[in-house]
């Protein structure tokens, strides 16, 4: 009877451990050195379009890819700043003015992870992008609300597109927008978000978007850049990456104007790059070529 029971009891224990969840993974927070490398993120002159380049303690990162025109000036700025790999890469949206040369970064670059958007597109540099990051192995990742990744100490957190506007299949409000913290500072990069993405991320992260910089939405156009989102973010400093004849809108240099940020703009300064040490952070431009 014993001998039974016992083989009973030892029946439901199994039975319990396989019916209980996995456990979760560990998750290990790195705490921060008091002080920390230096980083430099450099928005390039490359028209009316995004070619940003994040670099920190040998570790490199880009999000979007120019033209496929911008092909010579990455290869040439990659070159001088001694950058051979690219760690992550960011392909906001689909648009040619963001992933026009991302095939050749991929190919060139040995990208380990690519973030792209979920919104898929029917053209040859979606699908050039596509079968370079298969060739070479690189991991693709959908971005998503809330997602979050690390380039060494600097923390990324994807706050747009969320489901809604995703569906709404609007390339430019579904563009993925990405927030980035260094220490105690912290940039929004906008992509080519407009209104109706901006009002989205002030009723659903308004703690997120308060940022000392932000790199304003589609370019600076008529459609981004509203008082009232401007004004969340607290920003103290504002890029617009623009050029090819394209001008920023009246209404967006007044709206940023009117909340006291002081702005750089490639069609005007050239490439712009920012360095910080995650405590304090300077400006430096290179002036038109």
């Amino acid at each position: 009877m014993i001998k039974k029971f016992t083989v009973l009891l030892l029946s439901c224990l199994l039975l319990l451990c396989s019916c209980e969840k996995p456990a979760d993974p560990v998750v290990t927070t790195e705490k921060l050195p008091d002080e920390l490398p230096q980083m430099q993120i450099s928005f390039f002159d490359v028209g009316k379009a995004d070619f940003i380049l994040i670099s920190c303690d040998g570790r490199n990162m880009i999000v979007d890819a120019g033209y496929k025109s911008s092909k010579s000036k990455i290869k040439d700025e990659l070159k001088s700043r001694g950058v051979k790999n690219v760690d992550i890469a960011v392909a906001t949206h689909n648009h040619k003015d963001h992933i026009g040369s991302m095939a050749y970064v991929i190919e060139k670059y040995n990208v380990k992870t690519l973030y792209i958007s979920q919104i898929e597109a029917d053209d040859n540099l979606y699908e050039d992008m596509k079968e370079a990051a298969s060739l070479r192995g690189c991991s693709v990742v959908k971005a998503a609300e809330n997602m979050t990744f690390s380039l060494g100490y600097a923390r990324f957190k994807v706050l747009s597109p969320n489901a809604k506007l995703v569906r709404s299949g609007d390339e430019n409000e579904a563009s993925t927008v990405i927030r980035m913290d260094y220490g105690d500072v912290s940039v929004l990069f906008m992509a080519d978000t407009m209104q109706t993405a901006e009002a989205t991320l002030a009723a659903a992260h308004k703690d997120d978007i308060a940022v000392d910089v932000i790199k304003i939405g589609h370019h600076g156009t008529d459609q981004t850049c509203t008082s009232a989102f401007l004004q969340k973010t607290g920003a103290k400093y504002a890029v617009i990456s623009t050029g090819d004849g394209q001008e920023v809108s009246d209404q967006a240099l007044q709206n940023i104007s009117d909340c006291g940020m002081q702005l750089y703009r490639t069609d005007v300064d050239g490439d712009i790059t920012m360095i910080t040490d995650g405590k304090t952070f300077k400006f430096e431009t290179a002036g038109r070529q």
